[in-house]
């Protein structure tokens, strides 16, 4: 996410700017481990394996791509040689401006990658407990590879190659992100980056209510039918079952997520005024954090 008006981190703005830095380390390192966890224990526990575990260990990968990309990003002084650098032309303002647009590269990779793997578990699990379709299911998951992983790389080489990535210091970025720049048209950003974090909450709404109330349908037969049970005539109900347990992933996806999408309407596209930031701070913080989840 970027929006123009970067002289709102200015000096007064230091300890905000502090705080939002601090909590965004912790959050990225905090992502890392749990992404690490996850991966290693599908790894090493072959009883809990299955697809559904096996897209949440992709979500898991693209989380550690992002999380890491933007932890590096914390530890380089951007804000000091790219926004206070008065010569574009100097040898120190190109260098960090190169590392800056590699990190916003892996960074935005990761973060398109993590959208779309999320929502491909929520199909899978549509697929797999409202539909039933085994043949569909199948198709999915070989899908789902081949969607995820090259997407993500056509959408950060556009924004690559037409120069749309950099530093972007704006109210939302924590003091200074390497990624979508500022001064990028909000139409373009839209269609190339943000449009992602939208489809994602707008298609996994509907999806997770359906299989909600598909759960609620199947439990209501399960009090009413004699011989009826949760899940009835799936080769593998106890499977289906572990993997129900993963809901809550797309939900914790909508609930962090929708914030982000707050923040792009209130700042990118309805074109705040800046000197009212202050009083969304509370935002500001939010998707800070967020961006690091």
């Amino acid at each position: 996410m970027s929006i123009g008006g970067s002289s709102y981190w200015s000096s007064n703005n230091t300890n905000e700017r502090l705080w939002i830095e601090i909590a965004s380390g912790i959050v990225c390192i905090l992502s890392v481990v749990g992404s690490l966890a996850i991966i290693l224990t599908y790894a090493l526990v072959k009883d809990i394996r299955s697809k559904a575990r096996e897209l949440l260990v992709h979500i898991s990968l693209m989380d550690i791509v992002y999380s890491s990309a933007n932890f590096v990003g914390l530890m380089l002084p951007y804000h000091e040689h790219l926004a206070n650098d008065t010569s574009k032309n100097s040898y120190t303002h190109k260098t960090y401006h190169q590392i800056c647009v590699v990190q916003a590269f892996i960074a935005v990779y990761g973060t398109v990658g993590s959208v779309l793997w999320t929502l491909g578990l929520a199909v899978y699990l549509y697929y797999r407990i409202v539909s039933r379709d085994a043949a569909v299911t199948k198709r999915l998951v070989s899908a789902l590879y081949i969607v995820c992983y090259l997407l993500p790389i056509y959408v950060t080489l556009w924004l690559l190659l037409t120069g749309s990535l950099g530093y972007a210091e704006n109210a939302l970025s924590g003091g200074g992100w390497c990624s979508v720049r500022d001064d990028v048209d909000p139409l373009e950003n839209f269609m190339t980056y943000d449009i992602w974090m939208w489809l994602g909450i707008t298609i996994l709404i509907p999806l997770y209510l359906s299989i909600h109330i598909h759960i609620r349908a199947e439990m209501k037969l399960c009090n009413t039918t004699p011989g009826y049970h949760l899940l009835y005539g799936l080769d593998n109900p106890n499977v289906v079952r572990a993997e129900m347990k993963l809901l809550f992933v797309p939900l914790v996806f909508i609930f962090l997520r929708v914030w982000d999408v707050i923040g792009s309407i209130i700042f990118v596209y309805a074109h705040y005024p800046e000197h009212d930031y202050q009083h969304f701070y509370w935002l500001q913080f939010l998707t800070s954090i967020i961006g690091n989840q």
